[in-house]
Parts: structure tokens; C-alpha cells; sequence
């Protein structure tokens, strides 16, 4: 999983992110030029620049590399079928909310 903006700032964050979803976060280079990169591939792709999304991989470093937990993943994973019981439970109360 590659995080962009905001998010990617927040170690916290990362940690919990390769926790829960059991891969790892990479953080790459450039946060804020990120969505411009990646337009800017998408363009070139459509333009013919480019043979494939691939291309992305030319211009993007990664600098951190958050590694999951395997204990923590385990426990994530355990608790996600309660958790979906509860949105499941709550979600007739959303719009009201």
C-alpha cells in the first residue's frame, strides 16, 4: 500500500494502516506532488508517452517502509467480523446521524 497527502505524514497512522490491513505502507518521496505525478501519468498513458501504468514505477522513491505486526494483524483479524456486525447493526442510524 502506497500512502499520499496527509496521511502518510502520520506514523501513527502508517503503523496502524499496515496493522489492519496486514501489508506494507510505503511512504513515498514526494507526499504533496503526488496526485500531480500521478495525473501527469495517467496523461501520458492517454497520449501514448507511456506503454502502461508501469511507467508510474520510474517516478516514484520510496523513502519508509512500515512493516505490519504480525501479532497486531492477528488481532485485527479477529476482531474484524465484530466489527462488521456492529456497522452492520448502526448502519439504519447513519443517515440520521
Amino acid at each position: 500500500m502506497i500512502l499520499i497527502g496527509g496521511g502518510a505524514k502520520g506514523a501513527t497512522w502508517r503503523r496502524l494502516l499496515a496493522d489492519v490491513y496486514d501489508l506494507p505502507v510505503l511512504v513515498p518521496e514526494y507526499l504533496e506532488e503526488a496526485t500531480s505525478m500521478g495525473a501527469a501519468i495517467i496523461g501520458g498513458v492517454g497520449a501514448g508517452c507511456f506503454v502502461g501504468f508501469e511507467a508510474a514505477e520510474r517516478f516514484v522513491s520510496i523513502k519508509e517502509r512500515v512493516e505490519p505486526d504480525p501479532e497486531r494483524a492477528r488481532l485485527y483479524a479477529r476482531m474484524k467480523p465484530l466489527f462488521d456486525r456492529c456497522y452492520t447493526a448502526l448502519e439504519p442510524l447513519f443517515e440520521s446521524m
